[in-house]
């Protein structure tokens, strides 16, 4: 079965142009869209992390890859370096470093081991 698609413009005529309709649809839905954003961004905003942390603080690093009754954190490590969104943690052997987003990390507490 082949599928043909009609073409009004084909035969001249022309969709009528319904621009007081059209510019007052789209400002509503552009409205909606940025009431939808800042939403979004206040939910994002409340569960994203605000701490900051110093070199040689101990944090744990979220195991992204931890399924059901895994381990969430592994740790603790040493921020041996910070930036502004980022930090350089290394464990306590000093065996390896890696560059972390700070969301990846909570400080450790020694109750927490």
């Amino acid at each position: 079965m082949e599928l043909r698609i009609f073409s009004f413009s084909k035969l001249g005529y022309e969709a009528p142009a319904y621009e007081s309709e059209g510019t007052e649809i789209e400002e509503k839905a552009r409205e909606t869209i940025h009431i939808g954003i800042e939403k979004y961004k206040d939910i994002y905003d409340q569960k994203s992390c605000k701490h900051i942390y110093k070199v040689g603080d101990k944090v744990l690093l979220r195991n992204i890859n931890s399924y059901g009754l895994d381990k969430s954190y592994d740790g603790p490590y040493e921020i041996i370096s910070a930036k502004p969104h980022n930090y350089v943690i290394t464990n306590d052997k000093n065996e390896w470093e890696t560059t972390v987003h700070r969301n990846r990390i909570k400080k450790f507490n020694d109750n927490d081991a």
